[in-house]
């Protein structure tokens, strides 16, 4: 199955693909992410032709095929393919011309185009944050809180979604399956690879030190500071 995701707000698109795995991926299917940088001429071929070694469902993010010539032409050529392939194939784009536009739409299942009203969409996605916190990415996630303190995000609702983010790390360590966890199979399965990324003690330590940040920081009023020092000492 093909679906398409594309438009000129690249925030708008990966949040409508976000919210699509969250609400069609399953339990036990595969995730693979192929962005243009690192495409190997006949990779989609590839991916057409396997099989997971567990028996799920196959889903295959395809990022910017457009800035890749011979992403492109795999793609172009692979649409009927895509389609018919009992995998999810999720194409993501940025423009289109509406000659590549009116193919796209042709073979998926899915087309839908995002257009941005920067009026209306300054708002900074505020999952960003989890994003880089669980890359342990501390310096794209000191960015981060910048741009959402600019953007007018309280202090509390930063520390609330780096909480749900570091709960739910601790979940996948500590649980088996997403149903057992109770949380959705996509964030549970973004979550469980996401693991390897910390050493051992590592998740109940933030987890301890950054409920010390909201209750300190409330008494003695300095909350932004001691966020952010616990930012830079991830």
């Amino acid at each position: 199955m093909l679906v398409v995701f594309c438009g000129n707000s690249r925030k708008l698109v990966k949040e409508a693909v976000d919210e699509y795995l969250k609400s069609n991926f399953t339990e036990g299917a595969g995730l693979t992410t192929v962005e243009s940088d690192n495409y190997q001429i006949g990779q989609l071929l590839c991916m057409l032709n396997s099989t997971s070694l567990f028996g799920g469902e196959q889903w295959f993010i395809l990022d910017g095929p457009q800035e890749n010539k011979y992403f492109f032409a795999d793609v172009e050529s692979n649409l009927e393919n895509m389609t018919n392939s009992s995998s999810v194939f999720i194409l993501i784009e940025e423009e289109l011309t509406v000659a590549v536009k009116n193919k796209y739409k042709r073979f998926a299942k899915i087309f839908k185009e995002f257009k941005a009203n920067h009026k209306k969409n300054n708002r900074f996605n505020i999952f960003f944050l989890t994003e880089s916190l669980t890359k342990k990415d501390k310096r794209k996630l000191w960015l981060d809180y910048q741009l959402a303190k600019k953007s007018g995000v309280s202090t509390e609702e930063i520390i609330g979604i780096l909480w749900w983010q570091l709960k739910l790390l601790r979940l996948s360590q500590v649980t088996a399956g997403a149903e057992e966890a109770g949380v959705k199979p996509y964030p549970y399965q973004k979550s469980k690879k996401s693991l390897s990324n910390f050493r051992v003690g590592e998740l109940d330590k933030y987890i301890i030190t950054l409920i010390e940040v909201y209750h300190k920081g409330r008494s003695e009023n300095n909350t932004d500071l001691l966020l952010e020092k616990w930012i830079l000492e991830l």
